[in-house]
């Protein structure tokens, strides 16, 4: 019985070393370590230099743990997204890719030779580096309205990544001072403040949180507050009316700008000025004095407006000159009383409405003749056209005859007694020819009775014909 317990021992001894005769070899090529970015990919290989006999194979090692089979696939259910891996073999190079890289991939790869599932032979294991891609920053506003003058406090939540992120605090194209605080303990955020004192010009600003990182030069992300709220007390502002005359009525606006909106509005004078000369409209915005005296001359008139964050003033002093006697091109005399309705030592005439209305008016007529001149000429001398009874238009010709008869008194060396006399006028166009004219000839009967009795003379178209009985 002992003998064949030593003989199986010794059957088993045979057979291990049998088995690990081939794994005398040695990997000539280890993994390199591999730094890329989330994101990215990587590549593994190394090179065994002998080759593998029968039941042998090269496999890849993930953490230690074996991920490729005797088929060069990755293992199902040992690796995050298997179609992310892919193995090639050739010859004595076995290579491993990895791509769409996560950060859960950062760990230690190796290749390593089995004989029949057991590990004969390691390379050197290499580390995979992933740099991290921040996520998107978050902007914090801590308190939901600053008072001016008060600090105010904004915050950037950035991940914790490797390597870490650069942080930087902007308005518009301005980088503002930025400070980094960690949460106590590990955490897997960071925060980056910006401490300021805002004023009403910061109100509705908007301030900007940029995140970018070494690990990809192209990247860039950022946040923002959107609109910062600023609780300011009034700005006020004041506008008066121009120079003031004495008696004519001064109009003073006072305006604020204030957030939250002024509440109220409070007019003082020094001195002060009598309450029945002060008219106040427009939610106490506007102040009217009535028929100011040149006493009420240089008076500081005050405007103050408040809101609940505070109060402000603002105030102008009142310039009243005395009216004063003006000669005017027309040669009139400056009335005060029609000072509203006259214009100052450098104008003539003023243009009133009523003179504006006469004006236009005048204008109006002048032209209304102008435009029946052409009308009237055209009615009086332009062509008529006749039209029958049942509204045909007759044509005009353009040649017509127009006869007239007349007696003349006897002439001499014609028979005593009166003349019958008829006249021809003829019309041509005016575009008509000289060489066109036709004369009317008289048959040797009728020549011989103008003979007889009288004379003919006769010219072209462009004169008179008159024949004479």
């Amino acid at each position: 019985m002992i003998f064949l317990q030593s003989d199986f021992v010794l059957f088993t001894f045979l057979c291990v070393v049998s088995l690990l005769a081939v794994a005398d070899g040695t990997f000539t090529t280890n993994p390199n370590e591999q730094v890329t970015k989330e994101g990215g990919s990587a590549y593994f290989f190394c090179i065994f230099e002998e080759d593998l006999g029968d039941g042998m194979e090269l496999a890849w090692l993930r953490s230690g743990i074996r991920i490729s089979n005797i088929y060069n696939e990755v293992i199902p259910n040992v690796v995050d997204d298997p179609s992310r891996y892919t193995i090639e073999s050739a010859e004595n190079r076995y290579g491993l890719s990895i791509r769409h890289i996560k950060r859960s991939d950062a760990t230690e790869y190796a290749c390593a030779v089995y004989n029949s599932n057991i590990e004969t032979k390691k390379a050197e294991a290499a580390v995979l580096i992933v740099n991290e891609i921040p996520q998107k920053p978050v902007c914090l506003i801590v308190d939901d309205s600053y008072t001016e003058g008060t600090e105010a406090t904004i915050k950037c939540r950035v991940e914790n990544t490797n390597p870490p992120a650069t942080v930087k605090w902007k308005i518009g194209n301005e980088i503002l001072n930025t400070d980094e605080m960690e949460e106590t303990g590990k955490s897997e955020w960071k925060y980056y403040t910006y401490k300021f004192w805002p004023s009403y010009n910061d109100n509705r600003a908007t301030y900007t949180c940029q995140v970018t990182t070494e690990a990809d030069e192209n990247f860039v992300d950022n946040c923002t507050t959107g609109a910062i709220n600023v609780l300011y007390k009034p700005r006020v502002n004041i506008q008066e009316s121009a120079t003031i005359n004495e008696g004519q009525e001064a109009v003073i606006f006072c305006e604020a700008d204030a957030n939250p909106e002024a509440l109220t509005y409070s007019w003082t004078f020094e001195p002060q000025i009598p309450e029945d000369k002060i008219r106040l409209e427009n939610n106490n915005k506007i102040l009217r004095i009535l028929n100011p005296t040149k006493n009420l001359n240089q008076t500081k008139v005050i405007c103050t407006s408040r809101n609940k964050v505070g109060y402000a003033s603002a105030y102008v002093n009142l310039v009243i000159r005395s009216p004063q006697l003006k000669t005017y091109n027309t040669g009139s005399v400056y009335d005060p009383a029609l000072s509203d309705n006259q214009v100052n030592e450098d104008q003539g005439l003023a243009f009133t409405v009523p003179l504006i209305l006469a004006l236009a008016g005048g204008c109006s007529v002048l032209f209304l003749f102008l435009l029946l001149i052409p009308i009237c000429y055209i009615h009086m001398f332009g062509r008529k056209s006749v039209m029958t009874p049942d509204g045909r238009i007759i044509a005009q010709p353009d040649i017509y005859f127009e006869p007239r008869d007349r007696i003349m008194p006897p002439l001499p060396g014609l028979p005593d007694g009166l003349t019958w006399v008829r006249s021809v006028g003829v019309q041509v166009p005016g575009e008509a020819e000289s060489e066109s004219s036709f004369y009317a000839e008289i048959s040797g009967s009728r020549k011989s009775a103008c003979s007889a009795y009288g004379s003919y003379t006769g010219y072209g178209t462009y004169g008179r014909r008159s024949t004479y009985i």
